[in-house]
């Protein structure tokens, strides 16, 4: 018999990303397990010759989180019925580390992202956060 004990949702607060937290929520009810969602703030990439590494976070980047804070409230609030156990984090720096990292550390079960569906060109160049994931969780 499958058990699950913790399921890691990561979002971007996309539509696709809360279609993934209702299934989530759906195996979370049927496995009575804990839903963590997991926001992740990129990081802005500074060559280290730009020397702002370890710099200070700034006026915007306070924004930003705030914002994201506020976001992942709202989205378990509204979106996780009460009966679900559940918690939010929140990660700063490259999303696919964080998320598998994130996934070791919470001792995931199992993770229920959604994809921003990709092709082309865009894909080559920026690839897919979610297959990335999967390539790369254990």
């Amino acid at each position: 018999m499958i058990t699950l004990k913790r399921i890691l949702v990561p979002t971007d607060f996309s539509l696709p990303s809360q279609k993934a937290l209702r299934h989530a929520i759906e195996f979370a009810k049927h496995y009575d397990c804990e839903v963590v969602l997991l926001h992740v703030l990129e990081s802005a990439p500074f060559p280290p010759a730009f020397g702002l590494e370890g710099a200070p976070p700034t006026p915007m980047a306070d924004q930003a989180r705030s914002w994201a804070d506020q976001q992942l409230a709202k989205m378990a609030r509204e979106e996780v019925p009460e009966k679900v156990r559940h918690r939010t984090l929140m990660r700063q720096g490259n999303p696919t580390q964080e998320i598998v990292h994130t996934a070791i550390q919470e001792d995931a079960d199992l993770i229920i992202m959604a994809t921003q569906g990709r092709s082309g060109l865009e894909h080559i160049l920026l690839g897919s956060v979610a297959e990335k994931v999967v390539r790369k969780a254990p």
